[in-house]
């Protein structure tokens, strides 16, 4: 699996700065989140779904080809 928040969030036109102080984390966090260090708690998913303007499942990607 996957994370696709780089994505969303880029295409969201946020700053990893902007999206850790909407959703409440450091942008040292998102950063973390991007690079695939750590993976965000399951209680941040639904915000920041919401945020990224899509559903948790099309946070996560299952391999390169997107499936």
């Amino acid at each position: 699996m996957v994370m696709k928040i780089k994505a969303y969030r880029e295409k969201m036109g946020m700053t990893q700065r902007k999206l850790g102080e909407t959703i409440g984390v450091d942008c040292s966090t998102v950063a973390k989140w991007e690079s695939e260090i750590a993976l965000p708690n399951a209680m941040k998913l639904p915000l920041l779904a919401q945020t990224l303007g899509c559903t948790i499942d099309e946070l996560y990607s299952r391999g390169k080809d997107g499936a």
